[in-house]
């Protein structure tokens, strides 16, 4: 056994010799198989080390080497481990698991090239560390060639490289130190078109990867950069990195939809898991943004975000809004002019895609556009917040139109707005006219501009809505408003609603519909409230009309074209108001009725009234006048009238000259009128105290309470201060009054003919002859004498029935009378029964008017058949009659017998008459007769007896005297 052991120990001993003898001399082996290996062309020498050079060799193992860091890490820190060995190490092919290796190691250097890595460089090595002096390092799949010193401290196994880098078209230096742990390194760059490099290193939101590579352009400088890889996996640590880097002649995109911000300088700077683009002198289309910048939040952590920083001194302008609303929020106002210092926010969160806006807008004087609505802002603050714009206290100016301060909340997403505004002023005018002028009026107010901008101020109940076109002004309620606009004012129109549709100042349309109205028009007899109203204002020119076309008003600076259409109109002639119209005045009336002071009424028909600086002319049918006029016995259907207004005189004519009226100033009256008849009442005669009347007449009767007609074939009435002057002419008949201050009458009428007195007493009282009459009185009695010349009085009943009664009374049966009364009826050709014809006769009166009782205090006719001597009253109010006659009848007889001397006292006494008394009672038609007939015509014979006895002294008497 013992031999046997030696003999194996020698056997391995002189094994062991052989290979060393052999190593010594080297040993070169072509091809050789072992199980998961197999090499081609090795040789081997043992010198003072080993050395291994071998041309190819295959080892079945699988790799765990990934990527060149990790080749790097494990190959690197072996090579200590080879240097113990191998004085000299050279594979032209190392292939593992299908990667190949050329490997070459010696004291001077050490060369490693395989599918991730190429090294090159010089080893020197101590007890705890190896020093390479890389002549080049290239990481294949990372594309980077590193060149430098690399200090490995193999007991810390710590990893020190100091040197350059470079990467396609990028170069720089490079600082890094390795552990077990983390890989620190810190680096910069030469100029770069763009960073996208870093895509290959770094995986970031899209978002995130747009703004590092998409959206900032320039020429590019990595200043420094310093970070941390995990060498366990070789993943970045992105919380560890910082860097800096600048752009120069930059541009940099806010958005896709915009275009480029140009800067001199970005300064990119990267902390904190932050990245920072602050830009040095950057404008935005020309507009100087200077201050801006873009900071995108946790690149690598959860909540990434980006904020986009804009500060601006530009004025708010679409190109400034171009880049708020690319973020969402669409602001409705744009800038015009001036300056306003911004400072904007847009947050975009990279996770939910939210944006949110937050901004503080400052100007001191700009003028802005709110959709169509050009207004001007003085100490304006805005701010944004998301869709919220607050317009904080400013002040607000629109043209010479409106001056108020405004505090408004704008909500962008619902394109409306609610707030308080008070109104310095709001001026609503044309170039004559002020419509509207509020001053210190406080209202809240809500806006919508979702299309146009629709402006409700509701405390004062009107809206404004700006659009394209036009401005318009709703006023609901005008009572409001009306204290405030001088043409509500002037209109009288406190009532209502009013819509203005501004197109300019000088182009204005209207429609209102307004109530309680006091106008000094009618219809259907009630007063116009209401009224419907559109037109428009244009250069000054307004052109109105109501809805049912029934008045249309025409105006220019120097005319009002008023046309009232089936409308009436009631004049107060001292509130017209005429004289504060400057302008000339036509006015046209179609079926229209004009009223004036109450007291005149006439219906017209293409009436047209004109006033202009020369005066007042007036043209127009006059229809159904209600005038006291007749023509042809009939009320006038129709007058067609011309006339003029002017030095304060009012003259107006009919076109047939029938009627001529003209009033003077001091309101004296001078109408003058042909063919045509005047109703004059005498109920309405204090109407005409204090008033100057001229009144003269041609062919024209006038006819009094409508019942008695004073023929004229010429007048002159003359009133003035109260007194009355009257003469009228008919064929040869006079009439004459006069009348003084207090009423007191003078009335002569001279050869009174039957056919006027007839006419004016509406019977036929009297034919033939005439009649004079004196009287005087005042307003309530008259007292006169009337002298009757020839006349037959016919139609007085009572009179008539007297007569019959004492010619034919059957109580003249005295035989004495048979004879007599046979004579007067023969040479009367009977009794007659029309009438009593007077020869002369005498009436005095006197005549109360308020009683209407007519006292004839004395009465003296002289007749064919009778003579009347007494007196009578009629009562005409309760139509009776009381009167006493001494009645002398029998007139045939008596101018007879009274012929004979001697006969005639025998028969008829000293009065040679056949005389009664009679009294007459009872309704004045049908009146009660009481005589002495009876006791007469007992004492006739005794009468005639004693006249016989006496006849001698009789005789006697007349022959002494």
């Amino acid at each position: 056994m013992y031999r046997k052991i030696i003999a194996y120990l020698l056997f391995i001993c002189s094994l062991l010799f052989a290979l060393l003898f052999f190593l010594f001399e080297g040993v070169t082996i072509k091809s050789i198989s072992l199980p998961g290996v197999k090499i081609k062309q090795l040789y081997i020498k043992l010198d003072k080390k080993l050395i291994l050079d071998a041309d190819e060799i295959i080892i079945k193992k699988q790799s765990n080497v990934n990527n060149s860091l990790d080749n790097i890490k494990k190959d690197v820190y072996k090579i200590p481990l080879y240097l113990d060995y191998f004085q000299e190490i050279h594979i032209e092919k190392l292939e593992i698991d299908g990667n190949e290796f050329v490997i070459d190691i010696n004291n001077d250097i050490f060369f490693l090239d395989n599918k991730f890595i190429n090294i090159s460089a010089k080893p020197q090595f101590n007890k705890k560390r190896i020093s390479l002096e890389l002549y080049s390092l290239y990481l294949k799949d990372k594309n980077i060639l590193l060149t430098g010193d690399v200090f490995i401290d193999y007991l810390k196994e710590e990893m020190l490289f100091n040197g350059r880098y470079s990467r396609n078209d990028l170069t720089g230096s490079l600082v890094f130190k390795a552990d077990n742990t983390y890989f620190d390194f810190s680096l910069d760059s030469n100029n770069l078109d763009d960073i996208k490099f870093v895509k290959d290193f770094v995986d970031l939101d899209e978002t995130i990867e747009q703004w590092m590579y998409d959206n900032v352009l320039g020429t590019y400088r990595l200043e420094t950069l310093t970070g941390r890889f995990s060498t366990r996996n070789f993943q970045p640590l992105l919380k560890s990195f910082k860097g800096k880097a600048t752009v120069t002649n930059g541009n940099i995109k806010f958005h896709e939809n915009l275009d480029y911000i140009k800067t001199d300088l970005v300064s990119v700077i990267f902390e904190n898991d932050n990245l920072y683009f602050n830009m040095l002198k950057p404008k935005y289309k020309d507009i100087d943004i200077d201050g801006s910048n873009v900071v995108i939040h946790n690149i690598n952590g959860d909540g990434s975000n980006i904020d986009v920083n804009l500060v601006t001194k530009s004025k708010l302008n679409r190109e400034v809004l171009n880049i708020i609303e690319a973020y969402g929020p669409k602001l409705p106002i744009v800038q015009l002019d001036g300056q306003t210092n911004s400072k904007l926010t847009i947050n975009v969160d990279f996770q939910t895609s939210k944006v949110t806006t937050s901004g503080v807008f400052e100007t001191k004087e700009a003028k802005f556009k709110l959709n169509e609505l050009v207004f001007k802002a003085t100490n304006g603050k805005v701010v944004l917040k998301d869709n919220i714009v607050h317009i904080q206290n400013t002040q607000v100016n629109y043209k010479d139109n409106l001056e108020a301060s405004l505090d408004l909340i704008i909500d962008t997403e619902t394109s409306s707005a609610t707030g308080e505004t008070t109104l310095k002023y709001l001026s609503i005018k044309s170039d004559k006219q002020s419509i509207v002028n509020l001053d210190n009026k406080q209202s809240s107010l809500s806006v919508d501009y979702s299309k146009d901008v629709n402006v409700v101020l509701n405390d004062l109940d009107t809206s404004v809505n700006v659009n394209d076109k036009t401005i318009d002004v709703h006023m609901r309620d005008l009572e409001k408003l009306y204290s405030s606009s001088e043409l509500l004012q002037n209109l009288g129109v406190n009532y209502g609603a009013l819509s203005l549709y501004i197109n300019t100042l000088d182009d204005i349309d209207f429609k209102a519909n307004v109530f309680k109205m006091d106008l000094p028009l009618k219809r259907n007899g009630e007063f116009v409230t209401k009224l419907d109203v559109e037109g428009s204002i244009v250069d000054g020119i307004t052109d109105a009309y109501t809805i049912d076309k029934k008045l249309l008003l025409h105006m220019t600076p120097e005319i009002i074209d008023l046309e009232v259409n089936e409308t009436d109109l009631v004049i107060d002639v001292k509130k017209t108001g005429l004289h504060n119209v400057t302008q000339t005045l036509k006015l046209l009336f179609k079926k229209s009725n004009i009223t004036i002071d109450d007291q005149y009424s006439f219906d017209v028909d293409n009436f047209n009234l004109m006033k202009n600086n020369d005066g007042i002319l007036l043209s127009g049918d006059i229809l159904n006048p209600d005038l006291p006029l007749l023509k042809d016995g009939k009320k006038l259907d129709v007058l067609h009238v011309i006339g003029d207004y002017s030095n304060k005189i009012l003259n107006i004519h009919t076109k047939d000259d029938s009627l001529a009226l003209k009033i003077k100033e001091d309101n004296q009256m001078v109408v003058t009128l042909k063919n045509l008849d005047v109703l004059y009442d005498s109920k309405g005669e204090e109407n005409l105290d204090d008033k100057s009347i001229v009144l003269n007449g041609v062919n024209s009767s006038i006819i009094m309470n409508n019942k008695y007609k004073l023929l004229s074939d010429k007048y002159n009435f003359v009133l003035h201060n109260k007194k009355i002057s009257f003469d009228s002419f008919h064929k040869n008949s006079l009439i004459n009054l006069k009348q003084d201050e207090n009423g007191f009458k003078v009335i002569k009428g001279t050869n009174l003919s039957s056919e006027l007195i007839n006419e004016f007493l509406t019977v036929e009282l009297l034919t033939g002859g005439l009649v004079n009459l004196e009287s005087s009185g005042s307003k309530d009695k008259i007292e006169g004498d009337i002298v009757f010349t020839d006349n037959k009085i016919k139609n007085l009943a009572f009179l008539t029935n007297l007569i019959l009664f004492l010619n034919t009374s059957p109580v003249l049966i005295n035989p004495l009378f048979v004879l007599p009364t046979a004579i007067d009826i023969a040479t009367n050709k009977g009794v007659s029964t029309d009438g009593y014809f007077i020869k002369n006769g005498n009436l005095k009166f006197v005549y109360d008017l308020n009683d209407d009782i007519f006292n004839a205090t004395q009465i003296n006719t002289k007749g064919a058949t009778v003579d009347f001597d007494g007196h009578a009253v009629l009562d005409f109010k309760n139509s009776t009659i009381t009167s006493s006659m001494n009645v002398g009848f029998l007139k045939s007889y008596t101018n007879l017998v009274k012929e004979i001397p001697v006969l005639g006292y025998i028969l008829l006494g000293e009065d040679e008459k056949v005389t009664t008394k009679v009294e007459i009672t009872g309704d004045l038609d049908k009146p009660e007769y009481k005589t002495n007939l009876l006791k007469d015509g007992a004492n006739i014979p005794l009468d005639v007896i004693k006249r016989i006895i006496s006849l001698p002294k009789k005789a006697l008497d007349s022959i002494i005297k």
